[in-house]
C-alpha cells in the first residue's frame, strides 16, 4: 500500500508544497514495515510522524518520527527510511496514521491533517 502526505493544503499531488512524505506500507501479522523518502524545501526542517493505531484506541501503540531539513547536510533535502513497527498482541494494529510538520526557523509548524492508511 503506498502513502502520499503533505504538509498544509497541496494534497493531492503535494506540487509546490515545502514539505512531504511518500512511500509503501507492507502489513505483517503483527507489524508493518514502511519505507519511503521525507522531502523538505525552503527554511526550516521536516518531521514526518508515523502512529500504529488499534481501533477504539485513541492513543498510538508505536511511534515512530523520520527527519529531513535542505539546509542542514547531515540531513539533506530528501532522505530515505526503512523502519518495521510492531505491536505483539494477537491481532496487532490495523491502521498507521500520518502526519507531516514543516518547521520553520521562526518557530512557527504548518502540519498536514492526520491520513490514516488502514490494513
Amino acid at each position: 500500500m503506498s502513502f502520499y502526505v503533505c504538509a498544509s493544503n497541496y494534497w493531492p499531488d503535494c506540487y509546490g508544497s515545502p514539505a512531504w512524505t511518500s512511500g509503501d506500507i507492507a502489513w505483517l501479522n503483527r507489524s508493518a514495515t514502511l519505507a519511503g523518502d521525507v522531502y523538505d524545501h525552503l527554511d526550516g526542517g521536516t518531521t514526518a510522524i508515523f502512529e500504529a493505531m488499534v481501533s477504539g484506541n485513541s492513543k498510538p501503540v508505536a511511534i515512530q518520527t523520520r527527519f529531513a531539513d535542505d539546509t542542514n547536510p547531515k540531513f539533506g533535502t530528501q532522505r530515505s527510511f526503512s523502519f518495521t513497527m510492531t505491536y505483539d498482541v494477537p491481532g496487532g494494529f490495523d491502521r498507521i496514521r500520518i502526519t507531516v510538520c514543516k518547521n520553520y526557523q521562526q518557530s512557527n509548524q504548518i502540519c498536514s491533517p492526520q491520513y490514516n492508511y488502514w490494513r
